[in-house]
């Protein structure tokens, strides 16, 4: 099986896209890729879709990531079927509503469940071809051991509701700001908990 993965491939080496791409890899699929970010800032959507068709000659699916302010028409004539991961919460940005109003997809994978809620309210043609996927960490970056340094770490940005809820625990967590990549995973390494605490009320179910 050959698989043509269309997402944003240049966080080489700790993006979702990097561990997903050698996960397919390891059960033996092969991969196409095509970083539509990347594309779209050099082409136009009709030149993006010549680029789509002519990749899709030797693959059997196409698994579209994320694709915010991606236009429907960049997979117009395609005829394997197209699976999407909205990797974002859907009730929070809607950058990816136009590609959702289209009947393109034969499932998409959502971030959480208030993610399905809002695919029943606004795109109910997908009510029986969606489902939640969650994100991950990869196994290889994450060692279970008892030889932690840290009790507890916090990698956000702070918000007024994010300050209430680590206020009575602030001697326990250990607060940081704006590491990804290697540096967060080596963190996650040093610690025995990850602490998620949502930015606002509207997005409750979210974890990561």
């Amino acid at each position: 099986m050959k698989i043509l993965y269309i997402a944003v491939h240049s966080h080489t080496g700790w993006g979702a896209e990097y561990w997903l791409t050698k996960a397919f890899s390891d059960l033996h699929i092969d991969v196409e890729t095509i970083d539509y970010r990347v594309e779209c800032k050099l082409k136009s959507d009709s030149a993006l879709n010549e680029i789509i068709h002519q990749k899709c000659e030797d693959c059997d699916l196409v698994f579209l990531q994320r694709g915010d302010k991606l236009s429907p028409v960049v997979f117009n004539n395609i005829t394997i079927p197209i699976i999407f991961w909205s990797t974002e919460p859907l009730q929070l940005k809607t950058d990816v509503d136009t590609l959702l109003q289209s009947d393109i997809f034969i499932w998409v994978f959502v971030h959480s469940y208030s993610c399905i809620d809002k695919i029943q309210c606004e795109f109910s043609h997908y009510n029986d071809k969606s489902s939640v996927m969650y994100n991950a960490a990869p196994r290889e970056m994450i060692i279970f051991n008892n030889r932690k340094k840290i009790f507890a770490i916090f990698n956000r940005s702070l918000s007024w509701r994010r300050r209430r809820w680590i206020w009575p625990s602030r001697k326990m967590i250990t607060r940081m700001s704006g590491r990804y990549g290697e540096e967060y995973f080596n963190d996650l390494k040093k610690s025995n908990i990850a602490v998620n605490i949502h930015y606002s009320t509207n997005n409750l179910d979210d974890f990561e």
